[in-house]
């Protein structure tokens, strides 16, 4: 779900082996209007491809990207005269993991650049996580 209430559907695929990773994420979800606007977005969807390779020190790098289509048009005025087509954006990812005792630590960083955008704000994503397993 999202913050909203909205639902969001996930399609993941993977392949894999020690030295490489390569993934397709696929999702979907309603965007809502605030009550005050009367106006709701349409359906966003989001195919996210991710290419890694890895090395024997745990450092992996690659590339990331990203293509959101809007699957229909957004609803009550002002939106519908700046329906959002759609976005692309490229970017490098750099991941490392190691074993913390019993447990794996993973951290990730990646900066996606969009281009290609129409009738929203262009711009630079950047994301970190963290994640441990135990």
């Amino acid at each position: 779900m999202n913050a909203d209430g909205s639902p969001k559907i996930y399609i993941y695929g993977r392949a894999s082996d020690a030295s490489a990773r390569a993934s397709l994420t696929a999702w979907s979800a309603e965007k809502s209007g605030g009550s005050n606007t009367n106006c709701t977005g349409g359906i966003l969807s989001d195919l996210e491809a991710l290419a890694i390779k890895r090395f024997k020190n745990g450092l992996g790098i690659g590339f990331v990207e990203s293509w959101i289509p809007q699957v229909n048009d957004d609803k009550g005025a002002p939106l519908h005269s700046t329906a959002f087509l759609g976005a692309f954006g490229i970017g490098p990812i750099v991941t490392y993991s190691t074993k913390v005792r019993k447990s794996h630590l993973d951290f990730s960083s990646r900066w996606i650049h969009d281009f290609d955008v129409s009738n929203r704000v262009a711009g630079d994503g950047f994301n970190f996580s963290a994640s441990l397993k135990f």
